[in-house]
């Protein structure tokens, strides 16, 4: 499998972008994030909405 063509799947699996750069031997996340930002999930065009998500979910279990 082409090293592209692995980060992208990886990717679109949902896999920590950390660790696919690791995976591909780079020294940093940044060169994944400058070649493959269109490629990770809601990394582009993002409106907040998994950040609201994820505070009303910690606010509904305080007051439960």
């Amino acid at each position: 499998m082409a090293r592209h063509t692995a980060a992208v799947l990886h990717l679109a699996a949902g896999e920590n972008p950390i660790f696919i750069s690791r995976l591909l031997g780079h020294s940093s996340g940044e060169l994944l994030f400058r070649r493959y930002a269109p490629f990770v999930p809601n990394a582009v065009g993002g409106d907040g909405a998994a950040f609201e998500g994820m505070m009303a979910r910690v606010r509904a279990r305080r007051a439960a």
